[in-house]
């Protein structure tokens, strides 16, 4: 009996929520004309749902005009409001979810993703800045790299290079990149960057610069182009005279040193390539020696002519006198030369070249090409 009593009330409560229901929807067909086909009213449609307005105004379900809407598009605006209501709330609903778990925080600045370290966020921050913005983010931009680039150099270079994609002609980021690659030795991308300058700015001085790097890798003929650019009345003429004449003096020693040896540096050592009896070995050029000096463990099977007693920095030392049959360096093959061989132990080289084979040989160390010019006396 309980079971039929509570089925009865859910089922009054059903008819009672159906009953209300359609008595709003005549309500609506009420205040809508079938034969109209011209709006009675100059309003704007307003959809409206649960008393509440999609427009300005807060008009009410019960108030609303819906004169304007043809009665076959009557149904489609208030579906249309229904799905605008869904995605109302639902929008409410996230940004309240969101404001709780998470407040949103201001944009980190341009200074402060430089200073964390985050360039690429920083360098998306500075493309999207403005003329003003650019002023005061550029001297920033810059100030970073001079900052880190000798404790990451690989890394900020490479950063320099995205940054001169945006920027191709900054001459302060260009200038001071090549600068850095000419202090390291790498000329060749520091007359790429100097180009560059060259090609974008019209500055005698960087045209004097880029003509003494060529002369710096003996690449004369484009040096020579670079500086009969320089006019007569320019202030930068006598420098450029100066450096023609360097030229013509730098290519006659080409010529009266026909060979020319590469050397590998080491701290402020050079080092060189031989070859004894063709053992390969690697030795420190040092003039101030007077015997070519190799480590006896290198060169096991050289017969013994007499000891000697050699004066070096540490003191005397006991040494060995030894005649080898080869003795080769570049494209340069003695034979019959004698060396000293004892203990000589370094990391990175095996011995010394001295002046016994110095002697034999106009000789000239170019420290800026790691060059050793030799010319047989």
């Amino acid at each position: 009996m309980f079971q039929i009593v509570l089925s009865l009330m859910a089922g009054i409560f059903i008819g009672w929520n159906f009953h209300l229901f359609y008595s709003e929807l005549e309500k609506i067909d009420q205040r809508i004309s079938p034969q109209s086909t011209e709006p009675t009213s100059t309003s704007s449609p307003v959809i409206v749902e649960n008393n509440h307005s999609i427009s300005n105004n807060n008009t009410t379900l019960s108030s609303v005009d819906l004169s304007n809407v043809p009665p076959s598009n009557t149904t489609k605006v208030i579906t249309l409001y229904k799905t605008r209501i869904v995605e109302r709330n639902l929008t409410k609903i996230k940004s309240s979810s969101n404001n709780e778990t998470a407040p949103p925080q201001e944009p980190s600045s341009f200074e402060q993703l430089l200073t964390q370290g985050n360039f690429s966020d920083a360098l998306a921050f500075y493309m999207e800045a403005n003329e003003e913005e650019l002023k005061v983010y550029q001297p920033l931009m810059e100030a970073y790299f001079k900052e880190h680039i000798q404790a990451n150099p690989k890394k900020i270079i490479e950063q320099i290079g995205d940054y001169l994609e945006i920027e191709p002609n900054s001459k302060e980021m260009q200038n001071f990149l090549a600068q850095y690659c000419i202090q390291h030795h790498d000329l060749e991308k520091a007359i790429e960057l100097f180009e560059n300058i060259h090609d974008s700015f019209d500055d005698e001085n960087n045209t004097l610069f880029l003509a003494q790097l060529y002369i710096n890798l003996e690449q004369y003929e484009m040096a020579t182009q670079l500086l009969e650019e320089i006019d007569d009345s320019s202030i930068y003429h006598a420098k450029a005279h100066k450096l023609l004449e360097d030229i013509q003096q730098k290519e006659k020693e080409h010529q009266q040193y026909n060979h020319q040896i590469p050397l590998q540096k080491h701290d402020s050592h050079y080092l060189v390539n031989v070859e004894i009896d063709q053992i390969p070995l690697r030795l420190l050029l040092d003039t101030g020696a007077s015997y070519t000096f190799v480590d006896e463990e290198k060169v096991p099977s050289i017969s013994i002519e007499k000891e000697l007693l050699l004066n070096t920095a540490g003191g005397r030392i006991i040494a060995h006198l030894s005649q080898v049959q080869s003795f080769q360096i570049g494209d340069i093959e003695l034979e019959a030369f004698k060396i000293a061989t004892g203990d000589f132990k370094r990391s990175y080289a095996e011995g010394l070249l001295g002046m016994d084979f110095f002697k034999q040989f106009d000789f000239k160390i170019d420290q800026n090409r790691s060059m050793l010019y030799l010319a047989p006396k």
